[in-house]
């Protein structure tokens, strides 16, 4: 097994990809999407060429943040990225003409967008309690010339079994969604915007019809390719036990997390690792399926693990020691040196993830063995 870093003399910015979303790498394996800067929140969104090692600044970001990005994704079916240039405004850059449109937006692009072909996912994001259950989440073209309304935090908690006591609480709410491999379904994130309060889920088609309320899955799910299956990181205090089909959480052992599926046809959530994974917790499946890879925060090292589907072994493939970021007001505050974003290439042939080395989040890629 090979590990890369690239820019690895360069520690004048910080370089890391986006959210564990979707791919950072383009369909033809050639290019890495991401994005450089030197502190928040201005950064550049670049392409790193693998051929020739050679980055090229595609757009500015004036809304960097240090765990999502600039909310960059490639855009699947087309040679063109998607980005936010601020915090209202997308770009989409084409990769062939070098050209950049924008799109106006009166919210943001969710993070949780997933895998981008047609189109990408709008929410409005943080209103005043009072006014935040008109909320919404929105479906928008990629063209940029049409958008539709899924739904708001109304509708969702009319549908939820505890939706007047969620209201009642006077808790601040978050949404987002993500879009199914084969753009056909949604799954909804309706969460507090601080703490676990509240972390459910919904499914509805992708024109919002069929909305049916889920319930816990745990955090920093992420459909499979098969889009009938959505793998997380579950634990007792942010999973509903009734919906675990073949395990009990036991609070003393498993406060970390396992990692779990959930299939949408059967409506089983099961386990199907008992390695506890601490912190951390993003994962991302394979291109085929039959491997998710999860990074695990166990201090004073961190550590990327493979599952392996047909075997249901679980193994380590990477550790290294967490190296303390600078002395940067906003750095301090992050969750970067915890957070690797572990994600396949298309060929499921390498892993890139974000690694702090002297201070600086470089990315990282890991060639695994075939």
């Amino acid at each position: 097994m090979r590990i890369k870093t690239y820019f690895e003399e360069d520690n004048t910015f910080h370089r890391l990809h986006t959210y564990f979303k979707g791919s950072p790498y383009d369909n033809t394996g050639r290019y890495i999407l991401y994005v450089k800067f030197k502190g928040a929140p201005d950064g550049q969104v670049c392409l790193l060429d693998k051929t020739t090692e050679m980055e090229e600044v595609i757009g500015q970001c004036s809304c960097v943040d240090y765990h999502n990005a600039a909310w960059q994704y490639f855009c699947d079916s087309t040679r063109k990225v998607i980005y936010h240039q601020d915090t209202h405004t997308v770009g989409i850059y084409d990769i062939e003409s070098k050209i950049t449109s924008t799109i106006k937006l009166n919210g943001i692009m969710s993070n949780y967008s997933g895998v981008l072909d047609q189109h990408f996912i709008e929410i409005d994001d943080d209103f005043p309690l009072k006014e935040q259950y008109g909320m919404g989440i929105y479906l928008h073209a990629i063209d940029g010339k049409s958008k539709k309304t899924i739904t708001n935090i109304e509708k969702l908690l009319s549908l939820h079994p505890q939706g007047g006591n969620i209201r009642n609480s006077n808790v601040l709410l978050r949404l987002g969604a993500e879009i199914s491999p084969d753009q056909k379904k949604l799954i909804l994130f309706l969460v507090s915007r601080n703490g676990t309060l509240v972390r459910d889920y919904f499914l509805c088609d992708i024109d919002g019809d069929n909305i049916e309320f889920v319930g816990r899955l745990g955090c920093h799910i992420m459909w499979c390719p098969n889009s009938k299956d959505i793998i997380s990181s579950i634990a007792p205090w942010m999973t509903d036990l009734g919906s675990l089909s073949n395990y009990k959480l036991d609070e003393s052992k498993h406060a970390s997390g396992l990692l779990a599926m959930y299939n949408i046809d059967t409506k089983i959530l099961r386990v199907l690792s008992e390695h506890p994974i601490g912190g951390g917790s993003h994962q991302s499946s394979s291109p085929d399926g039959k491997r998710i890879v999860i990074d695990t925060c166990n201090k004073p090292d961190q550590s990327i693990y493979l599952f392996n589907m047909d075997s249901n072994e679980m193994s380590e493939i990477y550790r290294f020691d967490k190296v303390p970021l600078r002395d940067d007001p906003v750095l301090s505050r992050s969750s970067l040196r915890n957070h690797a974003h572990p994600a396949f290439s298309r060929d499921g042939k390498f892993i890139l993830i974000n690694r702090c080395t002297n201070g600086v989040t470089k990315i990282c890629e890991i060639e695994l063995e075939q």
